[in-house]
């Protein structure tokens, strides 16, 4: 941001064209001089600040709207990774086949590449907004869908900042029932020969005993230094300094009124014995429906991009690419060891 000596100088620049041009001339006509010379002292230096600052503000407003429009992509994709899930669990039953996946870790390969996954469905209008329904309610301000193990079998149920709720959320609004329920015959079948493999293993490098691990947290070793060598004066001390240090309460706060004074529209805040927590939810409130749209402008981005015929799939994310290498690999060698054909086929 400029300096006094900047923003005076540019505040006189601004003046001295308000007052000598007289393009401007029309315009003074209309009003007193004295009302003439206040616009003058006001204008010069607002318009100043809008030079200087408003175009940084400006470019961070359009950085938060680009992440947000990112986030977007991000759940968007999880309407397909619903859908993946479900083939995943109807492979492992037997029920189906797929010629793009050679063993059940092959579906976290396209976890992590959705995009270049052409064997489901595209997405639906009125899944996106079935999508944006789950956003108004279950969203959670700086969690990111991307980070959850959606193919991970079976899937956890525990709370992932509410994404664990996604797929149950899905088929109550589609009617449509999931197929985890099924028998998961082709899992149990790897499993079989990858022990075979890994039973193998052991017997010619059998595991070297080890010493139990006593893990102790850092806070645990805090309290108990301190009980043993400091004064009591430093442990009083030390509460007073937790029960004042509130960075984190301070940090959500200023989101909360950030998102709040950003908002054009008025926005009701729930009855709550809480102040914090009242204007905390009303600004998450606010969040998720500019996430709710940025849903909905992630999805006509895409479909235009396809009309167009631009590849929206981007480039292979090989995170998961060894991993499920090695897999496939122990269970072939599980099936020789076996005495099977070294292939699978089973």
């Amino acid at each position: 941001m400029g300096t006094n000596e900047e923003f005076d100088q540019l505040k006189e620049e601004i003046r001295s064209d308000l007052e000598n041009n007289p393009i401007y001339q029309s315009f003074w006509d209309k009003y007193e001089d004295h009302n003439n010379r206040s616009f003058i002292d006001h204008y010069s230096r607002v318009k100043t600040s809008y030079l200087l600052y408003g175009k940084i503000y400006h470019e961070r407003d359009t950085e938060e709207e680009n992440k947000l429009l990112e986030l977007g992509n991000e759940y968007l994709n999880i309407i397909q990774q619903k859908k993946l899930y479900d083939l995943q669990c109807l492979w492992r039953s037997e029920k189906i086949e797929l010629p793009e996946i050679e063993i059940s870790k092959s579906f976290l390969l396209f976890e992590a590449n959705i995009n270049h996954c052409k064997f489901i469905e595209p997405i639906k209008p009125n899944e996106v907004e079935i999508l944006c329904d789950f956003i108004l309610e279950y969203a959670v301000f700086s969690a990111s869908p991307d980070y959850i193990k959606w193919q991970e079998y079976p899937f956890d149920k525990e709370d992932q900042e509410n994404f664990s709720k996604w797929y149950e959320y899905f088929e109550m609004r589609t009617e449509i029932k999931g197929y985890q329920h099924l028998e998961d015959k082709r899992g149990k079948k790897e499993e079989k020969y990858r022990n075979i493999f890994l039973n193998e293993q052991r017997k010619k490098n059998p595991p070297q005993p080890t010493q139990p691990y006593n893990y102790v947290s850092v806070d645990k070793m805090e309290e108990l230094f301190m009980k043993q060598y400091e004064t009591p004066l430093l442990r009083e001390q030390k509460k007073a300094f937790e029960r004042n240090n509130y960075s984190w309460y301070k940090e959500d706060l200023s989101w909360a009124i950030e998102i709040l004074m950003k908002s054009e529209t008025d926005i009701p805040v729930k009855e709550n014995p809480s102040w914090f927590e009242a204007t905390r939810d009303a600004a998450t409130s606010v969040w998720r429906l500019w996430l709710a749209e940025a849903v909905r402008n992630a999805y006509e981005i895409k479909e235009n991009k396809l009309v167009l015929g631009i590849d929206i799939a981007g480039e292979w994310d090989s995170t998961n690419d060894l991993r499920v290498k090695f897999i496939k690999e122990q269970i072939i060698e599980g099936r020789k060891i076996a005495g099977e054909p070294e292939d699978l086929n089973f």
